[in-house]
């Protein structure tokens, strides 16, 4: 008798428990209903969102396989108008995003094959400054090197080889041949003891490798010895 009271009482609490929320949803109802209106319109924007951010993407995407198309055919369409459309590319996608600075480093490229080594450079460490994340500030990096040894800025680009092989070293694009050019630039220099040195850490570091930069620093270091 006592257990089937108990029982009785726990029962009747849960009556109660449930008789106060079906009267708590009751008087909030178009509170609920609100709560859920919204939470189903947020989602549909965001939804609409995520779809057009796709879309313009895609589309930044799609004009940089054009304008990679036009790099091939340079020699049809002539620089300028490559240059324009490159340029009209990186105003729409922005240097920190993957289209607009590949435009970018393609502007650069066409400006070192003029010749025009200034603009070049320019291009290049805009790339460098936007991309510092991405493999592409490597590609920028090693290209802004070669562009300031061109100007003659030998020590701007001693600099940048060293700082590629100092952040990178050997898992980066360029390990080797920024090694070695920064050995051939001591060698330039004159500092024969540091140009050997830095011949001899490329040999050491792709000793068990066909790397193409270390075969070269080993008849460097032949020629030097």
């Amino acid at each position: 008798y006592i257990m089937a009271k108990k029982d009785e009482v726990k029962l009747t609490s849960t009556e109660k428990f449930a008789q106060k929320t079906n009267l708590w949803i009751g008087n909030n109802a178009k509170l609920l209903i609100g709560i859920g209106i919204a939470i189903i319109v947020a989602l549909v924007v965001l939804v609409v969102a995520l779809t057009i951010v796709d879309k313009a993407s895609e589309k930044k995407f799609d004009a940089l396989s054009a304008l990679e198309v036009s790099y091939s055919k340079l020699d049809e369409i002539g620089d300028d108008v490559f240059i324009k459309e490159a340029e009209a590319l990186v105003s729409d996608a922005g240097l920190d995003s993957y289209p607009g600075a590949k435009a970018a480093l393609l502007i650069g490229d066409v400006s070192f094959d003029n010749e025009d080594y200034k603009t070049a450079l320019e291009w290049y460490e805009k790339v460098a400054d936007s991309q510092s994340k991405t493999y592409l500030y490597q590609v920028a990096m090693i290209d802004a090197a070669a562009a300031n040894e061109m100007l003659g800025n030998n020590s701007e680009a001693l600099d940048q080889y060293n700082l590629l092989w100092e952040t990178y070293g050997k898992d980066g694009l360029y390990g080797s041949r920024a090694l070695f050019n920064a050995a051939r630039l001591y060698e330039a220099e004159g500092n024969l003891e540091l140009a050997k040195a830095t011949y001899e850490q490329l040999v050491g570091e792709y000793s068990e490798t066909q790397s193409e930069y270390a075969s070269l620093a080993k008849t460097r270091l032949g020629q030097l010895n």
